[in-house]
C-alpha cells in the first residue's frame, strides 16, 4: 500500500490543480498453476533472463480479488463524507461528492471507552453536494484515558460499507488488570541465574546474557533467548534502502562484547551488547529487566547511535516462543495491519486473532501483518498461559510470525517458508511503508536514522 495515502488525498483535496487517485494497480500480476513447485509465480521464475521480479504483483487486491490492506485503506481514503468533531457531542459530516447529495448512504456512529463500544447510532442526514451538517452523539465520560468515535458510511440501498473513519478524542497508554502473583526471588546458580516467584521462572544465561526461558504453569515459553532486534524482511517498497541495509549486514548482524549487571531491590539484570557484522559495530544496545513486587517486568531498552549513514527498519524487542503460544489479543488498531503512515484501514478497538492471520499473506513473503498504537496485548495457548504485554510511556507496535525473519527473509515463494514457532516483536519503533517502490520513500517522521537515540519501555506479565 502508498504510505500517507491521507496525505495524498488531503492535498488533492485542497488544491484544484492537483489530481489523485491513480492507484497502480488493480490486482496482483501472477502466473497461477506454471511451476512445480510454486502456485504463484512471477518474474525470472520460468528461466527468463530479461524480467522485473515481483514489481507488478502489486495490486490493491490479489490475483484471487481478495483486498489488500492496501485497498482498505484507499476505501477509506477516498470516503464521500466526512467527520469532524468540535466539542460538546456536535459532530460535523461533510458531504464532498460535487453534485450528488448524501441521501443514499447512513451514518452509523459509535463511541468506544477504553476499546469497548458504548454507545450506538444510526443517521440519515441529507447532505446537499459540497456542504455539511451537524449532529449530536453522546459522549460518556470525557476523562477516561481512551475515547475514540468510529463513523460508518453505509450504502443504504446495498447495507454494504462504504467507508469508516475514526476521531480520537483521548488516547494513553493503560493497563491490564494486575495478576496475582508475590514477589519475586533471585537464585544465582552454575552458569545461570533464575528469578522466580509463585508464578513464573524466569532463567538467564550468563555466557549468553540473555533470558533464554521462562516457566509457567509447568510450560516452557520460549523456543530461543529474548534479543533486541532491528531488521525486518524487506517489504516491496524498501526496495532500494534494502540493498544499504544488506550491505552493512543487518540481517546477518551478531552480538558481541556482551556482558550484564545484576542489582537488588528491586532485581534487576541489564544487559550490554554491540550489534557487530564483518568486524565493525553496527549499534550498541542496552536492555534491563526490572522485577517489581507486582509481578511485571519492566522491560527497557536503548539503542546507542552507531554515527553511520543509515536508517533502520525498526528498533524493538523479539520474544521467540514455541509453537502453541498462538492466541492474542490487543487493545489497539485493528483489525487490519497498520505501520506509522498507513494506518486509515485500522480503528481503535479490542480485537482477537492469532499469529498466524496477523500477517499478509504476500506472494513474496515480506514483513506484513504490524499492529500500531497497541496499549495492551496477550498471547497465550488453548490453557490461557503466555504472557501479558503492556505499553508504559507510550504506544507500542505488535508483530508475530510463525516464521523465523531468516526465513522470512530469504523466501521469494511462500512455499519456501518454514513454520518454526511463535515470534513475537514488541517495537518502539517502526519504519513507514512509503512508495519508494516506485515513489519516495517514507517521510522524515516516519525514517529511524541511525545516528540518534532510541529508547522505549513495556511492562510484561506472566499469565497462566
Amino acid at each position: 500500500g502508498a504510505g500517507s495515502l491521507d496525505k495524498y488525498v488531503d492535498y488533492f483535496l485542497k488544491y484544484d490543480n492537483l489530481l489523485g487517485g491513480c492507484i497502480w494497480e488493480w490486482a496482483d500480476h501472477v502466473a497461477y498453476k506454471q511451476h512445480p513447485r510454486f502456485e504463484l509465480t512471477y518474474g525470472g521464475d520460468h528461466g527468463e533472463k530479461i524480467h522485473d521480479g515481483n514489481f507488478c504483483v502489486d495490486g490493491l487486491v490479489s490475483a484471487f480479488r481478495k483486498p489488500h490492506t492496501g485497498a482498505i485503506q484507499m476505501q477509506n481514503a477516498y470516503r464521500p463524507l466526512r467527520a469532524e468533531y468540535h466539542g460538546g457531542g456536535k459532530l460535523t459530516i461533510s458531504n464532498i461528492r460535487r453534485f450528488k447529495d448524501s441521501s443514499d448512504i447512513t451514518v452509523v456512529c459509535s463511541v468506544l471507552i477504553d476499546g469497548k463500544e458504548t454507545w450506538r447510532k444510526e443517521y440519515q442526514p441529507i447532505i446537499a453536494p459540497m456542504s455539511s451538517n451537524d449532529i449530536t452523539i453522546e459522549i460518556c465520560d470525557n476523562n477516561r484515558k481512551n475515547q475514540h468515535i468510529i463513523v460508518e458510511y453505509i450504502g443504504k440501498d446495498s447495507g454494504e460499507r462504504i467507508a469508516k473513519e475514526q476521531i480520537e478524542l483521548t488516547a494513553s497508554p493503560c493497563l491490564l488488570d494486575e495478576m496475582s502473583a508475590g514477589k519475586y526471588t533471585l537464585a544465582d546458580a552454575m552458569g545461570v541465574i533464575n528469578i522466580y516467584n509463585d508464578k513464573a521462572q524466569f532463567t538467564f544465561d550468563k555466557k549468553a546474557c540473555a533470558f533464554t526461558q521462562i516457566t509457567a504453569g509447568g510450560n516452557k515459553l520460549l523456543s530461543q533467548a529474548i534479543a533486541e532486534n532491528v531488521w525486518r524482511a524487506p517489504i516491496d517498497n524498501d526496495m532500494y534502502v534494502k540493498k544499504q541495509w544488506f550491505a552493512r549486514g543487518l540481517d546477518k548482524a551478531t552480538f558481541e562484547n556482551v556482558s550484564y549487571e545484576v542489582a537488588d531491590k528491586p532485581i534487576k539484570i541489564t544487559t550490554f551488547r554491540d550489534l557487530v557484522h564483518g568486524g565493525k559495530t553496527l549499534l550498541t544496545y542496552t536492555t534491563s529487566y526490572e522485577f517489581r513486587d507486582d509481578g511485571r517486568v519492566l522491560v527497557t531498552s536503548c539503542l546507542s547511535p552507531s554515527g553511520k549513514k543509515l536508517t533502520l527498519p525498526r528498533f524493538g524487542i523479539m520474544i521467540p516462543m514455541n509453537d502453541e503460544f498462538e492466541r492474542i489479543k490487543y487493545f489497539g488498531l485493528g483489525p487490519y495491519e497498520s505501520y506509522p503512515d498507513m494506518r486509515l484501514q485500522a480503528t481503535a478497538g479490542i480485537y482477537e486473532t492469532s499469529v498466524d492471520r496477523m500477517e499478509e499473506k504476500h506472494v513474496m513473503p515480506q514483513d506484513s501483518g504490524n499492529r500500531s498504537d497497541v496499549r495492551w496485548a496477550t498471547v497465550s495457548n488453548d490453557k490461557g498461559v503466555g504472557i501479558a504485554l503492556e505499553s508504559v510511556d507510550k504506544f507500542i507496535n505488535l508483530n508475530a510470525n510463525k516464521c523465523s525473519l531468516r526465513n522470512l527473509t530469504d523466501a521469494r515463494h511462500r512455499e519456501e517458508l518454514t513454520p518454526t514457532g511463535s515470534y513475537i516483536f514488541v517495537d518502539g519503533f517502526v519504519r513507514g511503508v512509503g512508495s519508494n517502490s516506485c515513489g519516495p520513500q517514507p517521510l522524515p517522521q516516519y525514517l529511524l536514522p541511525a545516528d540518534k537515540t532510541y529508547s522505549f519501555r513495556f511492562f510484561l506479565q506472566i499469565i497462566s
